[in-house]
Parts: C-alpha cells; structure tokens; sequence
C-alpha cells in the first residue's frame, strides 16, 4: 500500500493507519482476519 503524505487526522484514519502499520495486510481476507482479532472481545 502506499504510504499516505500527510499524517492521519480523525480518529478513525489513525486507527486504521495503525493496523495498517501493524498488520501485514495483503488482502481483504487479511482484513477480515484483523477485525476479527480485534473486535472479538468486545
């Protein structure tokens, strides 16, 4: 993915900059598996 050239303002673009950070995502089935991880204990 490309890298964004000005820094994530919302809260929400900064979440998603940090699992994109975080993650090796290559696919929508990879993000799939991230937000299962994530929201399962809520």
């Amino acid at each position: 993915m490309a890298k964004c050239k000005t820094p994530p303002t919302t809260p929400g673009e900064q979440i998603a900059q940090q699992i994109l950070n975080n993650y090796d995502i290559k696919s929508a089935e990879d993000v799939q598996d991230v937000l299962k991880q994530i929201l399962v204990p809520f």
